[in-house]
């Protein structure tokens, strides 16, 4: 009679145990904070990108690349990525001044980073250019359903 009932408790405490642990792993699985095989990972919302140009002023006042910061949003932005992914920003320009004047940087607040920039830095963009471009790739941060605002600085010298 006592092995029949240590065997009973046995049996028990293992369907317990089992029951504790799978009810655990949904729970994670439903936080997000682990992945079944083969499920995406909820995606990182980008709101907005704001691009902050460090630059001197042209005669009149105006900043050689134009006004800062400027503010990206609609259409582009709000936009979802795979946490860790990249994308590409093409960020087109005008030199509204006389001279001559040397891109030397784009770096992306965090936790974002900018991992290449084409064409290379530094870039020299001619007095007076008109449309000109840089292709900027950013990568996401690995936060699976986070959000927020990418902030570029592009450093400008003369």
């Amino acid at each position: 009679m006592k092995l029949r009932l240590r065997r009973r408790t046995v049996w028990t405490i293992a369907i317990a145990v089992a029951a504790v642990a799978v009810v655990s792993l949904l729970v994670l699985v439903g936080l997000g904070l682990l992945v079944l095989p083969g499920e995406n990972p909820a995606p990182y919302t980008v709101k907005e990108l704001v691009v902050t140009i460090l630059q001197g002023t042209t005669s009149s006042g105006q900043g050689w690349f134009g006004s800062s910061p400027q503010n990206y949003t609609y259409p582009a932005f709000p936009s979802t990525f795979a946490p860790g992914s990249t994308f590409l920003f093409r960020w087109t320009f005008s030199n509204f001044d006389s001279s001559s004047h040397n891109i030397t940087s784009v770096t992306a607040g965090g936790p974002f980073s900018v991992v290449s920039v084409s064409p290379g830095l530094p870039n020299t963009v001619p007095r007076g250019a008109d449309a000109a471009k840089l292709a900027i790739t950013i990568q996401v941060p690995d936060q699976a359903g986070g959000s927020g605002v990418v902030m570029l600085t592009i450093n400008a010298v003369s």
